[in-house]
C-alpha cells in the first residue's frame, strides 16, 4: 500500500450479505467520511453503511542482504595472513 493510501485511514463501508463488506472510500478525517454516508443513504435507503478505522497492515522490514566476500577477495587477504 502507498504511502498516500496509509494517510486515509477512515474507510466507508458497505455491507454485504453473508458477513461481507465492501470499502466504498477513504477518507483523512472521520468527518468527511460521516458526510459522504449520509449522502450515500439519502441515495441509497436501502443499502447499509458504516465509518470504519481501518489501518493498513504493517509490513514486515526487510532483512538486509549481506554480500558474500568474492573469491578474489578472499583468497587475497588469506594470502597477507588476515581475514
Amino acid at each position: 500500500m502507498s504511502y498516500r493510501n496509509c494517510l486515509k485511514v477512515w474507510a466507508v463501508v458497505r455491507l454485504l450479505p453473508r458477513m461481507q463488506r465492501a470499502i466504498v472510500a477513504r477518507y483523512k478525517s472521520e468527518s468527511d467520511a460521516l458526510g459522504h454516508v449520509e449522502t450515500l443513504r439519502r441515495l441509497q435507503p436501502g443499502a447499509q453503511y458504516r465509518v470504519i478505522f481501518d489501518l493498513p497492515p504493517q509490513q514486515p522490514d526487510p532483512q538486509p542482504q549481506f554480500e558474500q566476500p568474492s573469491q578474489r577477495y578472499l583468497a587475497r587477504s588469506l594470502y597477507r595472513g588476515g581475514f
